[in-house]
């Protein structure tokens, strides 16, 4: 996909929309596995357990997440590409590590039983489940790496045929454990995840293989090197963004566990995210069409036009679900939730409304900086956002008396809301330096 000389909104939704498209068919995959999970035996033990074995593989995957913005904004030459695989299986393997650790020893019921306070009965269910999820941190981490190549060189419709074939086998394994009905949700979600991911990897590695070849086999005169110093002062506060905001998920399960009905909580909160995980998803996306596409003046404000719309829909959209009777038939019909834990489920949602947009606003912010290379606001932001989901989740139930899924929800929307407006600000100076170049090129 060739970029034109003048950036249009056509060009850039047709660069978007494989990426959206990823995003989408990913989000897919939570509700589909809490609908499976939903079915089986215990179905409420299990719905809990897998929320916290989920919360605690994203906190292990967390430093490889932007991999993916990386990937594309760092993979301009071969060595550059070398050094950024160095990277990555350091990642992979020392993560991966930590995971097995937390998994065969004390250490993951302990945190579970002690730190969060989980019920007692779906521990060992977690603990299980969190073991078979092995496979995880190391799978993505790859396969974001060579995501990232592909969209750097334009092929970002490669990158949706990975996302289906990841989906297809996790949903392989979901169905199989479902007509089978031995084995506990959790156990067979994280089944499924593991697969999916493995077989994800492995389809990016065959798909970025002819980009490899064409655009970093060899070395071209004048590549200035990626040093590790450089990687590493620039991915640093980006993996702190992947971290916090991920760690930010088990912080809001723990709040769940200790607020007003903590069971009923834990098990609707995962199905609630899931939703809200398909209205951000088209947002989340743009990130990397910033990173990729901007580059002058005209292409600034051709994207953040394009932004201003994305956030403006999602939101829009995710509002008008929330409040008709089409959210209750989705956690009652698509995802097999009980009449009551589907009436709580909805005041949740509502106050979830916001999050695609500042999605959005977050993913524009994100790509200005790190275009600019000045990635270093972006990990300051994200600390603004654990305090205000900490404060907000901890001391909000003890001042009103109201369910553990109502606070996670304004709990991550103030968090959000505060993390978008410190980079609108810390953003300025790049949107200053791009219109002076504008006004110049019109002089």
């Amino acid at each position: 996909m060739s970029k034109p000389t003048v950036l249009t909104q056509r060009f850039i939704f047709w660069f978007w929309l494989p990426l959206a498209t990823m995003w989408i068919i990913m989000s897919a995959e939570q509700p589909l596995l809490a609908a499976v999970v939903s079915r089986l035996p215990e179905a409420t033990q299990n719905l809990a357990a897998w929320g916290l074995t989920f919360s605690f593989s994203l906190i292990i995957e967390s430093p490889v997440i932007m991999l993916l913005t990386a990937g594309t904004a760092l993979a301009i030459h071969r060595q550059a590409y070398h050094r950024l695989m160095q990277f990555t299986t350091v990642l992979a393997v020392v993560m991966t590590a930590i995971h097995l650790l937390l998994a065969i020893t004390p250490a993951y019921s302990y945190i579970l039983r002690e730190w969060v306070g989980a019920p007692a009965e779906i521990i060992p269910i977690s603990n299980h489940a969190f073991l078979i999820m092995l496979p995880w941190t190391g799978m993505i981490a790859y396969r974001r790496l060579w995501e990232g190549v592909m969209i750097r060189f334009g092929f970002p419709r490669r990158v949706t045929i990975v996302i289906v074939i990841r989906m297809v086998a996790t949903a392989l394994v979901l169905f199989a454990g479902l007509w089978l009905g031995r084995w506990n949700g959790a156990s067979v979600g994280a089944a499924a995840l593991g697969f999916g991911v493995t077989m994800g990897a492995l389809s990016a590695w065959w798909l970025a293989r002819p980009t490899l070849r064409e655009h970093l086999s060899t070395d071209k005169a004048g590549d200035a090197p990626l040093g590790w110093a450089e990687l590493v002062k620039f991915y640093t506060p980006l993996a702190m963004t992947s971290a916090v905001t991920l760690i930010g998920q088990p912080i809001l399960a723990f709040g769940l566990a200790r607020a007003p009905l903590p069971l009923r909580s834990l098990a609707i909160w995962p199905v609630i995210m899931a939703l809200v995980f398909i209205g951000r998803s088209v947002a989340i996306a743009f990130q990397e069409v910033v990173v990729a596409l901007l580059d002058d003046p005209q292409s600034y404000r051709a994207l953040k036009r394009f932004g201003f719309s994305l956030s403006v829909g999602a939101s829009g959209l995710f509002l008008l679900l929330a409040i008709t009777p089409a959210a209750r038939l989705w956690f009652e019909g698509a995802q097999g939730l009980s009449a009551e834990l589907a009436s709580m489920a909805i005041l949740p949602t509502i106050l979830l409304f916001p999050v695609p947009a500042l999605n959005a606003l977050l993913s524009w912010f994100r790509g200005v900086l790190v275009h600019n290379k000045h990635t270093s606001p972006i990990s300051i932001a994200v600390i603004l956002n654990m305090m205000v989901l900490l404060m907000t989740i901890f001391v909000g139930p003890m001042l009103i008396a109201l369910p553990g899924a109502v606070w996670a929800a304004i709990a991550l929307t103030a968090s959000l809301a505060a993390e978008a407006l410190y980079l609108q600000i810390s953003s300025r100076a790049e949107a200053l330096q791009i219109e002076r170049v504008s006004h110049a090129f019109a002089e």
